[in-house]
């Protein structure tokens, strides 16, 4: 009766240990690699893939879910900055300044900008845009770019790029806040290519 209870405790903790390694590999993959590919390159589930997330995760000390920063990776890029591009790709100094002082709480929410000189600024880097912005498939990270104290107290930094279907690239740079808030807060800047 013994060896078979021994036997029942050493299977259990074989099942166990198992399925505990099997979720792991899942989870670092899935970290590693990002959303799923196709064969031809492109995500599935309307996902961007995030190329080198995984040593962002590893390498990140603050108190924001890694699953939580990625999201508003995927949102910035596949919806805030579609939608600003087109709000204010023909606007003059004049209209920028009314669109800002009338979307102060988004932009500040959505791309980290808190004065109208930083959004003027960002704002002559998204009109000069030349490439359909709707039209993502990936986001390479700069592993060697991490920084996870940067320059920004309470902030780390990341440079990345995207991809777009037409092959045109445009590189970001990002601080995101160490600090658990209800909202991350993210400043995002578009760098020269």
């Amino acid at each position: 009766m013994k060896k078979f209870k021994i036997g029942i405790i050493i299977l259990t903790l074989v099942i166990l240990t198992s399925c505990i390694l099997i979720k792991l590999i899942t989870l670092k993959t899935s970290y590693s690699d990002g959303a799923k590919v196709s064969a031809d390159g492109r995500t599935e589930n309307n996902q961007l893939l995030l190329n080198g997330f995984g040593v962002f995760s590893e390498k990140y000390s603050g108190n924001l879910k890694t699953s939580q920063i990625s999201e508003y990776f995927q949102k910035n890029i596949k919806e805030d900055l579609p939608n600003l591009y087109k709000d204010i790709k023909k606007c003059n100094e004049a209209k920028l300044k009314e669109y800002y002082e009338k979307n102060i709480t988004y932009i500040k929410s959505n791309f980290g900008i808190t004065n109208f000189e930083d959004f003027k600024e960002f704002s002559m880097k998204v009109q000069n845009i030349n490439t359909n912005l709707e039209k993502w498939y990936k986001i390479n990270i700069n592993k060697e770019s991490f920084v996870d104290n940067s320059d920004l107290n309470g902030y780390s930094y990341v440079e990345y790029n995207v991809e777009y279907e037409d092959n045109s690239i445009l590189n970001f740079s990002t601080y995101i806040t160490q600090r658990k808030e209800n909202k991350p807060i993210i400043i995002y800047n578009i760098l020269e290519n």
